[in-house]
């Protein structure tokens, strides 16, 4: 698949949300990743309950670059890390089923990854953490929210006119964590124009 069509991509969609990298930590606190900052009630992120099934979250942009680069510095770790133990299980014998199941959790996470620099984010709250996130909230009936059980949201974001702040729309329904992630990347890349020849790589 060609590469520079997915950074080409990537450029503009972090372009469309007004993604700066000034003022950035080097290392991040992993309190300021998205879920984090949404169950520890960082004010700058303006959660609206609507029903069971949607929420939104608003945030000032300046603090939403905050947040994708520390999700990203994170998830980033844990993709090196499983990409050593690839190289590691290469040079064993008789390795070859961990070999599999490791590269595949490495796609897995990255898609992941991928996702959300192009906008589109995997969150999954269970019941308490659901209580903990209305507890957040800023508007919206609390009792409509809860649902009982774990739930698994797909966000998108979008930038609003004046580029100040980005709105995360968060839906349910997206079914189970592994299938949301690879749902999440296709529908992104289906969106590049790709050449006849390289198409055959995404089925439409």
């Amino acid at each position: 698949m060609p590469i520079n069509h997915i950074v080409d991509l990537v450029g503009k969609k972090l372009s469309e949300i007004n993604y700066s990298k000034d003022n950035l930590a080097v290392t991040p606190s992993f309190n300021g990743v998205l879920k984090q900052s949404l169950l520890q009630g960082d004010p700058e992120f303006k959660i609206k309950l609507i029903n069971k099934s949607q929420f939104t979250v608003e945030i000032p942009s300046s603090a939403y670059s905050e947040m994708l680069y520390t999700d990203f510095f994170y998830g980033l770790q844990r993709i090196q890390k499983l990409q050593d133990e690839i190289e590691f299980q290469k040079s064993l014998p008789e390795s070859s089923a961990w070999l599999i199941v490791t590269t595949y959790y490495a796609s897995f996470f990255s898609a992941i990854e991928l996702s959300k620099v192009l906008g589109r984010f995997n969150l999954n709250l269970d019941s308490s953490q659901q209580e903990v996130l209305a507890n957040q909230s800023t508007e919206g009936i609390h009792s409509n929210f809860i649902t009982g059980s774990s739930v698994s949201f797909v966000g998108q974001a979008c930038a609003s006119t004046n580029w100040d702040l980005v709105k995360i729309t968060f839906s349910s329904g997206g079914g189970k964590p592994h299938k949301l992630a690879w749902d999440n990347l296709h529908f992104l890349l289906k969106s590049i124009n790709f050449s006849s020849d390289s198409k055959r790589y995404i089925s439409q």
